[in-house]
């Protein structure tokens, strides 16, 4: 029933909160830790590579093309700043890379953007040793979005209204809606009847608590079940909700990467 498949894309341990898409601006914050992913990075320009450092991961896209302003700033010391075009392999730092800036105080640059492309911004310390917090922003002519569609460019997607990850077209009937959240990860479960979701999640799981588990090594790990849903962490770092469809003897299947996701999909059952 759960399928194990490998990544090039390991960041499990990244903080980062995210808020409500503005026209024209998005706002971010979030940390690196202790558990966050070494990787070394490209140099100003996207040229060499630098030694390993601490990074936080963050996928965005934008609706309209055109220049946007990205800005940091907070306790991280000396941070870099990186935006990958597509996908962020950390085997191939330098591949897919259009954007590196070594920055020695808070990073604020302008890029050039097109719409509908799947980007993501990498903020790095100096040094693995150091860590910190950080607030941002995205601003531009268009809207910022953050995260990854859950279908593949080109895929219908609905528009719930609200933040949820599983939103592709076939997610339009799914039995539940999964949330990254500030402080963890959310299921909750949506009746069949009204549509709407229950009065309070059936998972409610802290990062604290996920990170204190850490990334199964020989079969996958379950983190929390409740009403019959069904929450996994993977041995390749993904997540895994399980649940079964209200009077049908199949499951609904959803894999997702990090929070937010850069890559997910579904499983069949």
């Amino acid at each position: 029933m759960i399928r194990k498949i490998a990544l090039t894309l390991l960041f499990i341990a990244l903080t980062l909160t995210v808020f409500p898409a503005l026209a024209g601006s998005t706002s971010i914050n979030g940390a690196t830790t202790t558990s966050s992913p070494k990787v070394s990075l490209p140099a100003s320009g996207c040229s060499g590579l630098l030694g390993a450092t601490r990074i936080a991961t963050l996928p965005f896209y934008v609706d309209t093309t055109g220049s946007y302003n990205v800005t940091f700033s907070g306790g991280i010391i000396l941070f870099d700043m990186l935006v990958y075009q597509g996908s962020f392999d950390p085997a191939q730092p330098s591949a897919n890379c259009i954007f590196a800036e070594n920055a020695s105080g808070d990073p604020n640059y302008n890029l050039d953007l097109s719409a509908n492309t799947a980007y993501i911004l990498v903020a790095a310390n100096e040094l693995t040793t150091e860590f910190g917090s950080f607030t941002g922003s995205i601003s531009g002519p268009g809207n910022v979005f953050l995260g990854a569609p859950s279908a593949p460019q080109g895929v219908d997607l609905f528009i719930p209204g609200d933040e949820r990850i599983n939103h592709a077209a076939w997610d339009r009937a799914a039995p539940v809606a999964i949330y990254c959240k500030a402080h963890g990860i959310q299921v909750w479960k949506i009746s069949r009847e009204s549509g709407r979701g229950w009065s309070a999640p059936s998972i409610n799981l802290s990062f604290a608590a996920i990170d204190e588990q850490g990334i199964p090594g020989e079969r996958n790990m379950l983190l929390a079940e409740q009403d019959g849903v069904q929450l996994y962490r993977l041995t390749t770092g993904e997540f895994q909700v399980n649940v079964l469809y209200e009077d049908e003897y199949k499951w609904y299947i959803f894999v997702w990467d990090q929070c937010m996701p850069t890559r997910s999909y579904h499983l069949a059952a």
